[in-house]
């Protein structure tokens, strides 16, 4: 689902039942490792929500890692600010 608003564009998608760690890059899966348990689920969420949701807009290379800033926040194609919402088994 794509909903243009004022300064932006929301994308949305549905997360699928499952594992989806195996669909992430290499670099990602890399990341999730070092993460808990709990963290580890929400963020492995939120990569494969980005991705499905970045190349339905046409915004992300099929195969690109999308990886951390410093501050944690994803990082996103050049020129677009990126982020994702996630409390406990909702992203």
């Amino acid at each position: 689902m794509v909903i243009t608003i004022d300064g932006g564009v929301v994308l949305a998608v549905a997360m699928p039942d499952g594992d989806v760690c195996d669909a992430l890059h290499e670099d990602e899966q890399a990341y999730a490792r070092d993460l808990s348990d709990r963290r580890v689920q929400e963020w492995v969420a939120g990569r494969w929500l980005l991705h499905q949701a970045l190349g339905e807009a046409g915004l992300c290379q099929p195969h690109a890692p999308i990886l951390v800033s410093q501050s944690g926040a994803p990082l996103g194609p050049e020129g677009y600010g990126i982020s994702v919402s996630h409390k406990q088994h909702v992203v």
